[in-house]
């Protein structure tokens, strides 16, 4: 006492920390909560305190809550100071099942901390997945890749509008192993997009006698009742995802998008904020974040992921764009209407730019002067894999060098996948784009010194290899020649047999059914084998890597 006053007492973090411990060490597991969630509140910095809280939460089974806690820190934690968060995660993962869960939690945990406290358990507990997998995987595997490939011919045919014939592929491929589920949604999927929506229901159905939780199946019937006017159908389907937790992100997405289309953005943003939690950098997850934000008209909120989008790809073109919209909005110079969950081209129509480029050669210049819409063009080729097709298809609509040079540097580009890549290369040797022109070699290449003759061998090498093999032997042959040039200046004197040669060299290299291939090479070129042999031992001494 002072003055017959009470000395204040400042109780901080700690008091409630220590009195949390207190608790536990008595076993009062709630009082232990109740205290542990007042220091936090404190101190929501604090995350040791929010991964003590968190441990207790999962003690005494509220794995969810615990769940919250632990994506927040892993979040906030920028340097990674605290990867047990990911073996904890996993943990309450284990609790409820979700092993594919717990195998990404525990393959994050031991990929920051190898050594770490929990490594020998984490690598115990994989084991023990892969061996209760096992006996699927080596049985189903083979077939389940038969499956794919049949399934992947299914959707070029959906792509193409051939419905009647994808169905008759997936039905090949259910007759394959009638236990894989794809196909029989992707068969529903086909009848809904003929405009046959009670029968894509009825096919929805029937895979939902098979598989009552399949996410995939309930999401395309939501979206079946939704077309169909059934509300109560829709409602009922609605209340059944509510109830389930996606094991891994193509779930969440599916439901995401889902919720989404049916006008269900709140729903939407949450499923996709669950994502961005485990990864942050996905744009395509940033993007629908952003996208259902705003069709929340959470503008600020919008606002703030469209910026992010700038932040992850500098070049994109929804950034500017949206942002824009959103600040005519707030001027009164626009009203709002909601936006689109599809990832394409922000411009009003790709046949506008097609029409406005075949129009006159001055409309050319303007648009290739364009910087954004090039910039646009080549964002999405090297960065949104699902409009790759649609953007080489476009450019080569177009009857324009400049835009050409486009889809060779795309094509070059070792950093995109290589089924994009291919799918350009062979597209743009159907238009006649040779990759026998020195134009459309790659830069160091075409910057290289080469004699009339050995350019000559590379051109001859590689008008035959794009015919009849694909991106890969022609990289191949225009780096192997390039570098032996290089390092040996060969005087060349035949022409075909040294493009034979290479050619044979490089297709035994990355092909299969090397002796036919062989045979049709000495055919083509009229080239003597034994002369052959001899040039290719000659490349291989030269090269020194065979």
């Amino acid at each position: 006492m002072e003055n017959g006053n009470i000395i204040p007492f400042s109780r901080g973090a700690d008091f409630y920390y220590a009195r949390a411990n207190n608790s536990y060490l008595k076993n009062n597991m709630d009082e232990a909560i109740f205290y542990l969630k007042r220091a936090t509140q404190i101190e929501p910095d604090n995350l040791i305190n929010l991964f003590n809280l968190a441990s207790m939460l999962s003690e005494v089974e509220k794995f969810e809550d615990s769940n919250k806690i632990l994506k927040k820190i892993i979040k906030e934690d920028k340097e990674n100071n605290m990867p047990e968060c990911w073996y904890y995660l996993a943990y309450n993962y284990g609790q409820t099942d979700k092993y594919k869960k717990v195998k990404s939690c525990l393959d994050k945990y031991l990929k920051l901390a190898p050594e770490g406290e929990y490594a020998s358990q984490s690598e115990e507990i994989l084991s023990n997945i892969r061996n209760f997998q096992y006996e699927f995987e080596a049985k189903d595997q083979k077939e389940l890749q038969k499956v794919e490939r049949v399934c992947a011919e299914g959707v070029e045919l959906v792509e193409k509008n051939k419905f009647n014939e994808a169905i008759e592929v997936f039905e090949k491929a259910i007759a394959l192993n009638s236990k894989f589920i794809a196909p029989r949604n992707n068969i529903a999927l086909c009848y809904f997009y003929k405009g046959d929506v009670d029968r894509a229901i009825q096919s929805t159905e029937d895979v939902l006698n098979l598989d009552p939780e399949n996410i995939y199946a309930l999401c395309n019937l939501a979206t079946f009742y939704h077309e169909d006017g059934n509300e109560i159908g829709l409602k009922n389907i609605l209340n059944r995802l509510s109830m389930l937790d996606p094991m891994h992100t193509d779930e969440e997405l599916k439901l995401g998008l889902t919720y989404g289309s049916l006008g269900k953005h709140n729903w939407a943003y949450a499923m996709f904020s669950a994502i961005i939690e485990e990864e942050p950098r996905n744009f395509q997850i940033v993007y629908f974040s952003a996208v259902a934000a705003f069709n929340m008209k959470k503008y600020k909120l919008a606002s703030k992921h469209f910026k992010r989008l700038h932040e992850l790809e500098p070049q994109n073109p929804y950034t500017e764009l949206y942002q824009n919209y959103i600040e005519d909005i707030f001027a009164g110079q626009s009203s709002f209407e909601p936006i689109s969950y599809e990832i394409k081209l922000p411009y009003k129509s790709v046949m506008d730019i097609i029409k406005k480029l075949s129009s006159s050669v001055e409309n050319v210049g303007e648009l290739m002067n364009d910087k954004k819409l090039i910039e646009g063009l080549n964002w999405a080729l090297t960065k949104e894999a699902s409009m790759t097709k649609v953007v080489v298809d476009l450019i080569l609509s177009m009857d324009n060098s400049a835009l050409h040079r486009l889809l060779i540097d795309f094509v070059y580009n070792v950093q995109v996948k290589y089924e994009d890549r291919n799918y350009a290369f062979c597209e743009m040797v159907d238009n006649s784009i040779s990759f026998a022109d020195k134009a459309n070699w790659p830069k160091k290449i075409k910057a290289q010194v080469f004699t009339s003759k050995q350019q000559e061998v590379l051109e001859v090498t590689l008008h035959y290899l794009q015919k009849e093999f694909s991106l890969a032997q022609v990289y191949a042959a225009q780096t192997l020649w390039s570098e032996y040039v290089k390092e040996n200046r060969p005087i060349i004197k035949k022409v075909e047999l040294w493009a034979a040669s290479l050619i044979i060299l490089v297709v035994a290299e990355t092909s299969k059914n090397v002796k036919q291939n062989k045979e049709d090479v000495l055919e083509y070129f009229s080239a003597n084998p034994k002369g052959v042999s001899t040039k290719i031992k000659e490349l291989k001494k030269g090269l020194k890597v065979f």
